[in-house]
């Protein structure tokens, strides 16, 4: 696994560069998102890890950049800071998770899961696959939603989200369920992470869907409805 790690302090990326490389992973270093972004514009890579002490504007500019060119690596951020919203923050724009103080051992399970769903989502695409929902159309191949034919433009969260309810209809699935599905992270009660997506899904598909499509069912969690 091929890993790119974007951090301006030597004492902090060499560490993590030794420790990542005992594990087995082949890593890469640049200092800032300029050098991040030319080299992902080069080689692929099954994740980055970025040091969150960034200048916002390049932490997340990397990240959106990435998003922007239809790069599928796992992006993590890391920090020694936990500011109110930070996570929640990152996590909306798109980010795999948001980590705070982890240990070498947190970033090696979360960098291994990363490569878990990759493994996945690559042999589900060996064949094309779609997902329906009365005028409701996922090409899961491609990423792209349709209703009545017309497409609908969704992040990469909204349209897993969406995936995630379109899998099991009917079924009420919870904030904790959903944040593993989504995120393969333990959902915490006072992160409003689950809901701020699901607001976000709902107003780009509430001009063109029934309002009761994605049901709340108060103190359980959400439901896709016919």
């Amino acid at each position: 696994m091929r890993i790119l790690l974007v951090d301006a302090d030597k004492r902090s990326s060499d560490f993590l560069k030794r420790g990542l490389s005992s594990e087995g992973f082949a890593v890469d270093v640049v200092p800032d998102a300029a050098e991040a972004l030319d080299l992902a514009g080069h080689i692929t890579y099954e994740a980055l890890l970025v040091n969150g002490s960034l200048p916002e504007r390049d932490a997340l500019g990397i990240l959106s950049s990435l998003r922007k060119q239809g790069c599928p690596a796992a992006v993590f951020m890391y920090s020694d800071h936990d500011r109110p919203g930070d996570k929640e923050n990152a996590i909306l724009a798109g980010l795999d998770d948001y980590l705070t103080r982890p240990t070498l051992s947190e970033i090696t399970a979360h960098l291994y899961a990363a490569l878990r769903r990759a493994q996945r989502l690559e042999s589900s695409l060996l064949t094309p696959e779609e997902l329906k929902w009365g005028d409701l159309r996922m090409d899961l191949d491609a990423r792209l939603v349709y209703w009545h034919g017309n497409e609908i433009h969704l992040t990469k969260k909204e349209f897993e989200l969406l995936e995630c309810l379109m899998r099991h209809p009917r079924r009420v699935l919870s904030q904790e369920v959903i944040a593993q599905e989504i995120w393969n992270i333990d959902y915490q009660g006072h992160s409003n992470v689950v809901q701020c997506l699901m607001k976000r899904l709902r107003a780009k598909l509430g001009d063109r869907l029934p309002a009761h499509l994605i049901r709340t069912i108060r103190g359980f969690g959400y439901r896709l409805v016919a």
